[in-house]
């Protein structure tokens, strides 16, 4: 049986309901990475390729569903829109679906498994003005490896995501205590962002971005792999000559870079450990991208000072998940005026890879 600690609270002063709304992500975040890294480290531990070729394990659909049925008894009138849903799960192995059947008992004991779909398709309904998002195992082929990924869960008013939380069971901070491993990562929009330990920790730490305001002096926050194979293979001439040129562009510009999976660069930027992080829309991607793979990640990091908008410089849609429709690509960085540099140098690069006509087609996305 899992066992919690007390958690401690954000040293702010919230208003009362922002105050139960953050107490349940808070927590509900914390218990779900104490949910993963038990069914990680469990031998039975089962993992399997999705049609889109990403992986998914039992983690993924158990934390969902635990979620699902926090916020149906705390806040019964929202929705959770998230990243799994019941074809997934139908299109399953007959002993995959056992193996999640089996967490499904081990860590949410008082659901009947057979009514699993019903609460997977509970989190697929179209939100109103405001629902609560999540991404149960980001970068799942990550956690399969025991490398770093999230679980996360966040709140959308009005196309404003208002509070994020972000939990990073193999993270360490450098302003964070050193017994740290493990951070609890949550922003409150108007509020600050701020850390703390998933297993020791007895308080929150406010988060920063640097002070670095050039590119010749920042460091860049880049992806394990700055496109992946699936991405590759559906490639353009043109997509592969901008990721190529900017790769180049600023690799030469910038101080250094690190590598690191997606949430875990949101998170060094926030903490000023990195300052800034560039995501490409390619163009054969129509989706976009994913609400829940970048809304409490921005909002960490512009509650630490820092800022996110698009390639374009146009504000990122939260609006209509799960994807973030009309934004080409994004930018995310400890602010002006690097933010401002960035967003100028991709343009030069984006100017001599494309066509004017090229370029409308692309704004216009």
């Amino acid at each position: 049986m899992l066992t919690f600690r007390h958690l401690p609270f954000l040293p702010i002063d919230l208003p009362p309901r922002q105050v139960r709304e953050t107490v349940f992500a808070i927590n509900s975040v914390y218990k779900a990475c104490a949910i993963a890294e038990a069914i990680r480290s469990d031998r039975r531990f089962w993992r399997e390729t999705k049609a889109d070729g990403s992986l998914v394990t039992a983690a993924d659909f158990v934390i969902q569903l635990f979620l699902t049925r926090r916020l149906a008894q705390v806040f019964p009138g929202d929705v959770l829109v998230s990243e799994e849903d019941g074809q997934t799960l139908r299109s399953l192995s007959h002993s995959a679906s056992r193996n999640v059947a089996d967490a499904v008992r081990r860590f949410t004991p008082k659901v009947d498994p057979r009514f699993f779909l019903d609460w997977i398709h509970a989190g697929r309904h179209p939100p109103t003005s405001r629902y609560w998002g999540s991404d149960p195992i980001d970068v799942t082929s990550q956690f399969v490896r025991g490398g770093q990924y999230s679980t996360s869960l966040f709140l959308v008013e009005d196309g404003v995501v208002t509070i994020g939380v972000m939990g990073c069971p193999n993270l360490k901070l450098h302003c964070s205590p050193e017994k740290n491993r493990g951070e609890l990562l949550v922003a409150v929009a108007g509020y600050g962002a701020w850390c703390c330990g998933l297993k020791e920790d007895d308080q929150f730490h406010r988060l920063h971005v640097s002070e670095r305001d050039r590119l010749q002096d920042a460091v860049w926050a880049r992806p394990l792999r700055d496109v992946s194979a699936r991405q590759r293979s559906s490639y353009t001439v043109g997509d592969h000559e901008l990721v190529t040129s900017c790769q180049k562009t600023f690799g030469s510009r910038t101080d250094d870079f690190i590598r690191e999976s997606n949430p875990v660069r949101y998170a060094r930027v926030a903490a000023g450990e990195a300052d800034f992080l560039m995501n490409f829309r390619l163009s054969h991607l129509a989706s976009g991208f994913y609400v829940h793979d970048h809304a409490p990640g921005m909002l960490l990091v512009t509650e630490a000072g820092g800022k996110g908008t698009d390639l374009w410089n146009r504000p990122a849609n939260f609006r209509a998940p799960p994807t973030m429709r009309g934004n080409y690509g994004l930018f995310v960085s400890n602010g002006t005026p690097l933010h401002d540099e960035g967003l100028e140098l991709f343009s030069q690069v984006a100017r001599q890879v494309f066509s004017s006509k090229q370029l409308t087609a692309l704004r216009a996305i």
